[in-house]
């Protein structure tokens, strides 16, 4: 793995046989460890996502990623921030998550969704996301099936405060960087990430 260069732990980071613990802007924990499959996974709070990704945590303090042709793409968003963005993009139940870094640098998302067919038998159906790691920009959506409009989703319940469009007005700038998000945006009424 690239993360440990000559035997040497990054800087801010813990070495452990084959798992590298590294701190992420003084607030978040990101784990890194060789899984069973030859794969990497990449854990932030409580949240996994596998990759083939060679990945290194530079000087600055920013994550990165070299890919197969040698092409080093910076990892601005982590599982938690990708889970935490389809989750207010689809507002649905899930389950069955699957997060994949891929070579070309971004995020492959799937997952079930509970719904009824009828509103009355109950089916499951696949969330299929792509999202580019250095943006955070949503590239690809899995296209709905033809007998969509007989299907009724089933609504994830929000809890008070869960969005950090509910919290006591003045804090959901707080709210949306305990996420690892960077600010809140009041236009769109989401939690996004300032673009360097």
């Amino acid at each position: 793995m690239a993360q440990v260069k000559d035997g040497e732990c990054p800087e801010k980071c813990t070495c452990t046989g084959s798992v590298t613990k590294c701190e992420l802007n003084g607030t978040r924990e990101m784990t890194i460890k060789a899984g069973n499959s030859g794969n990497i996974i990449i854990q932030v709070q409580g949240i996994n996502a596998s990759t083939q990704v060679n990945l290194y945590k530079a000087e600055d303090g920013k994550i990165y990623s070299l890919n197969e042709n040698n092409e080093t793409k910076e990892i601005r968003m982590l599982p938690d921030q990708v889970k935490e963005k389809i989750k207010n993009r689809i507002k649905v139940k899930v389950k069955n998550e699957n997060i994949n870094l891929n070579d070309d640098g971004k995020y492959e998302y799937q997952a079930e969704k509970k719904a009824k067919l009828f509103s009355i038998f109950p089916i499951k159906s696949q969330v299929n996301f792509e999202i580019d790691a250095e943006t955070g920009e949503v590239i690809e959506i899995s296209k709905p099936k033809w007998w969509n409009f007989l299907v009724k989703e089933e609504a994830e319940e929000m809890l008070m405060g869960e969005s950090c469009g509910t919290v006591t007005p003045g804090y959901n700038n707080e709210c949306c960087q305990n996420k690892g998000y960077d600010i809140w945006d009041s236009e769109t009424s989401n939690c996004e990430f300032l673009i360097a």
